[in-house]
């Protein structure tokens, strides 16, 4: 981050503040900003936007700073820095490192993932990972780049732990067959327990002393003070205490319990970060799409060379069988190439010169020469990782409930098991005949507690099937951005789509050219002058006009002065004379009379073509209509959906009977017709009265205002950027079952949350209390330790897994 100008607790930063107008502005935001204590100056380049701001405690000062900005109608900008973090065991931790983090001069918000080991911050000032390293270190973890998987400490860290469970299990073994046996003293039982308490549990004791510092607990804690309060109980038992050894019954909780404590434990993390590694296989699935080897065609012949030495504007030759490793432009040749991983479209895309291609799509035919132009991030596969990555490292708002809850979990834990010991040291007797004395039922109760009682589970709940729902997504080519989309889906009430290009194919073609009769001209000048004008646009609706005069053999005339008109049509300079293209608006607007032509536009209409008027010199000369086939799945859709309950809307820019043509085919009853970009956005915002949740599906730019004024945008992939940027899900091919792939992908997705939250919960609802003896005075239940691990462990476990079954979700 920005280093700090320091002078006797003196500290300088400067921000860039976006959105300032004029130097009146930069007055107010100056003496708005002095009023705060810590502040001592504020200053602004209006030119360049930077604001030079001196204040004398960092402490919140930069954040109260941002409130303050934000509440004047400005915003600083913002970065985001994901990186990884280890050695976080359980949700209490994930609270510690996310207030940690928040503290950090800079940190406006933090987002830590336990499932995916990742933190993402947003701050004003330039991340630097030292920050967050230094910060995080002295509290036990580690912080590595965001590429954890490549992370050297991080693959040490899992070797560790493999080789110490080996280990454990190993010593555990040993202990259980000679004490099954009776083949071991006590003296051999404390030799072979003690590597496992303080070698194969270091990281217990580790995590637990680097908590206290901080002035926290968290699993680590509880696990040490259970462990080791059986391995101390049974040193003194064993050595110090001839009468204990007499007690059968309490055997149990001898150095067999305290191994077999730390070695359940340990076998939990173990398979608990083989399920979470599992859960992440999408992205690397998707990172296996690029070979390691390609060959590039240079000066005349090939060569093998490594991926990573490829670069932008090199040929490279694909073979049938092989893997595209960037994106780019064929050059030569022609093949069937397979999109399926990254587009979730099944049959096979015709490619040939000009055609474009996506890198980690698979040549099926067909021997191609294409030049690279798209590599790693910058490539269409490289987005994508990196918006699955940023899905699956994502919290969904159900998640804040556990993560308070986690947050104290710890302390009221120790404070249960704390009673529950002093509860049966005192009572015990009282309340039911005893197997062992009071002192050591109070033992054995007081371990169990502090063994059986961890919030692993609530930090994985939610995460651990965000990151199987992520990828499941991607594996059928729908891309959610995050958990908190994920839940807000869930609340969609209404569905509106845009017209053309959403339910249509949006590659509308020419149906009839009507020149005005009295004017004299042919069928062929009114396309000359329509695709001359309609030269500089890349509306579907021009791409029309220009195919049909190339196929019939029609030149445009040179046009000048193009001006493209959002929601209207087109206006140019030809021959000296205005023209103008476009919609009955575009008429009116430039006082254009189209009175005598309301029947032709009207039967036009009713039949589903859309109606194009050609003027010039303020006076129509001729028609064009234009129709477009609805997409075969269309239909299929809104049954669906209404099926499942949506309510449905079309919305376009076209005019009223087109409109009402194309919904009435697909059965959708409201029809939003000749509405402008901003007025579709009004449109969205009008059908959210009340709190109505709604979510729009569109695909061009004038689509964009509308999908983020939406509560849910979700924009085809065969749209244009602009409209992916805006939106919150994107749909990598035109297929629009994908909206409901993404329904029913969401519901699913937040169904195996709930139940990963309601276990988790319920399971320490009912062990904890089960574990302190609430169950003995009636059923003579107790819980001994060692069964007290082994539910523990299985309860993360169980969690993961629990969202692992999301992988048999198949979309029909």
């Amino acid at each position: 981050m920005n280093s700090p100008t320091e002078v006797k607790n003196s500290f300088e930063r400067f921000l860039f503040i976006n959105g300032i107008k004029d130097e009146n502005s930069v007055l107010g935001i100056e003496e708005k900003l002095c009023q705060v204590e810590e502040v001592e100056s504020a200053k602004i380049d209006f030119n360049k936007g930077i604001l030079d701001l001196r204040f004398n405690a960092k402490n919140d000062t930069l954040r109260r700073v941002s409130k303050i900005i934000d509440e004047l109608g400005y915003d600083l900008s913002r970065q985001k820095k994901t990186f990884s973090v280890y050695g976080m065991s359980c949700a209490a931790c994930v609270s510690r490192v996310e207030k940690k983090l928040k503290k950090i001069d800079g940190v406006l918000e933090a987002r830590v993932n336990l499932a995916s080991e990742k933190a993402e911050v947003e701050t004003i000032l330039t991340p630097d990972i030292e920050d967050f390293r230094n910060a995080l270190e002295p509290m036990g973890f580690g912080v590595g780049d965001e590429k954890k998987s490549e992370d050297p400490e991080i693959e040490e860290t899992k070797r560790e732990l493999t080789v110490k469970l080996i280990g454990a299990l190993i010593f555990a073994s040993i202990m259980m067959i000679g004490n099954f046996f009776q083949l071991l003293s006590s003296l051999s039982m404390f030799l072979l327990a003690a590597p496992v308490q303080f070698w194969a549990g270091s990281q217990f004791y580790v995590g637990a002393w680097k908590a206290l510092k901080h002035g926290s607990a968290d699993m680590n804690s509880l696990v040490v003070l259970g462990s080791t309060s059986a391995f101390g109980l049974s040193v003194w038992a064993a050595f110090f205490s001839s009468n204990t050894l007499q007690s059968e019954q309490f055997s149990g909780i001898y150095f067999d319990s305290a191994v077999m404590i730390v070695t359940l434990i340990l076998l939990g993390r173990f398979l608990e970060s083989k399920a979470k590694a599992k859960a992440s296989e999408a992205v690397k699935k998707l990172l296996n799409l690029r070979p390691v080897e390609v060959n590039v065609f240079e000066k005349g012949v090939e060569k093998l060379i490594s991926l990573s030495d490829l670069k932008g504007g090199d040929v490279v030759c694909i073979r049938p069988g092989e893997r595209f490793p960037a994106d780019g432009i064929v050059m030569e040749g022609s093949g069937y190439v397979d999109e399926s991983m990254i587009t979730g479209e099944s049959l096979g895309v015709d490619k040939k010169t000009g055609d474009s291609i996506i890198g980690g799509s698979f040549n099926q035919t067909g021997f191609l020469k294409y030049k690279a132009d798209g590599l790693g991030e910058n490539s269409v596969l490289g987005r994508i990782v990196k918006m699955v990555e940023e899905a699956q490292g994502s919290k969904a708002p159900i998640q804040r409930f556990a993560d308070k809850v986690a947050g104290v979990f710890t302390p009221i834990i120790l404070l249960i098991a704390g009673l529950t010991f002093g509860f049966w040291g005192t009572w015990g007797d009282d309340i039911a005949v005893l197997p062992m004395s009071e002192n050591q039922f109070a033992w054995m109760t007081l371990v169990s507690v502090l063994v059986i009682a961890c919030p692993c589970a609530l930090g994985l709940a939610t995460p651990a099937a965000i990151i199987v729902g992520a990828g499941k997504g991607a594996e059928h080519g729908v891309f959610i951005k995050g958990g908190e989309i994920l839940e807000a889906i869930e609340r969609i009430k209404m569905v509106v789509f845009d017209k053309t290009g959403t339910l249509t194919l949006g590659a509308p073609e020419v149906i009839d050219v009507w020149p005005v009769p009295e004017l004299k001209l042919s069928v062929d000048e009114i396309l000359s002058f329509a695709s001359g004008v309609e030269t500089g646009s890349e509306h579907p609706l021009a791409d029309a006009i220009k195919n049909e005069a190339h196929r019939r053999g029609v030149n445009p005339v040179d046009c000048i002065d193009f001006k493209f008109l959002s929601g209207y049509g087109v206006r140019g300079v030809l021959e000296d004379k205005t023209i103008f293209l476009g919609n009955a608006k575009l008429m009116i607007e430039n006082e254009i009379d189209i009175s005598s032509l309301n029947d032709r536009m009207g039967k036009w209409a009713s039949e589903g073509k859309t109606p194009v008027f050609l003027a010039r010199d303020k006076r129509v000369i001729g028609m064009i209509s234009i129709a477009d086939s609805v997409k075969l799945e269309a239909k299929e859709l809104v049954q669906k959906l209404k099926e499942k309950g949506f309510r449905l809307a079309m919305i376009t820019g076209d005019n009223s009977q087109t409109a009402k043509y194309i919904a009435d085919n697909l059965g959708i009853s409201e029809v939003y017709a000749e509405k402008l970009p901003d007025q579709k956005a009004d449109i969205i915002k009008e059908l959210q009265q009340d709190d109505f949740k709604v979510a729009m599906v569109g695909d061009g730019i004038n689509d964009a205002p509308a999908l983020t004024q939406a509560d849910i945008g979700i924009a085809l992939g065969t749209g244009t950027d602009i409209a992916k940027e805006t939106s919150d899900i994107t749909l990598m091919s035109g297929d629009l079952n994908g909206v409901a792939k993404a329904f029913d992908l969401a519901k699913e997705t937040m169904k195996t949350i709930r139940q990963n939250l309601f276990w988790a919960f319920f399971y320490n609802v009912m062990a904890v209390p089960i574990a302190a003896g609430v169950l003995f005075p009636i059923w003579g239940i107790a819980l001994k330790p060692v069964y007290a691990a082994a539910a523990m462990s299985l309860s993360s476990v169980s969690v993961v897994g629990n969202s692992l079954l999301l992988n048999r979700f198949n979309p029909k």
